[in-house]
């Protein structure tokens, strides 16, 4: 199988695949040897460490105590302008992707050319290979 990957956008995960017969069967990808990307959004233009998709790092500070033993009061936490210019400048992170429902044998799926992909744009009129002719 081939699969075209766009380096700006996230990892294909999961696809749907159609056959001669009409059936469709959803597939999950699995990218072997895929080293540089973030494991995060699932995007090559980036590593997981510079993700600018995920959620602000904790800073060591705030986390560790002082040499009292108490926890570290208001004096050492950022100033507020600080955490609410960083709270407007974060991006949300890309949702996980998940399973698709369970879909009943029983249902009634629509036409082929009412289904719109993932933009919104309908596919079109389905071409059967019988239409395309011998192929190459």
């Amino acid at each position: 199988m081939r699969v075209f990957v766009d380096g700006l956008n996230p990892l294909t995960t999961e696809s749907v695949i159609e056959f001669s017969s009409a059936e469709e069967s959803l597939i999950t990808l699995e990218y072997e040897g895929l080293k540089n990307h973030c494991t995060l959004c699932y995007r090559l233009s980036h590593l997981s460490p510079n993700c600018p998709y995920r959620d602000p790092p904790l800073h060591n500070e705030a986390r560790k105590e002082n040499t009292t033993g108490s926890p570290i009061g208001e004096q050492d936490a950022p100033p507020k302008e600080y955490v609410l210019a960083s709270a407007q400048n974060c991006r949300p992170r890309s949702p996980t992707p998940k399973a698709p429902p369970f879909i009943d044998g029983n249902t009634e799926k629509p036409h082929f050319s009412q289904r719109r992909d993932r933009n919104g744009n309908p596919f079109g009129e389905r071409i059967y290979k019988t239409q395309l002719g011998s192929g190459p």
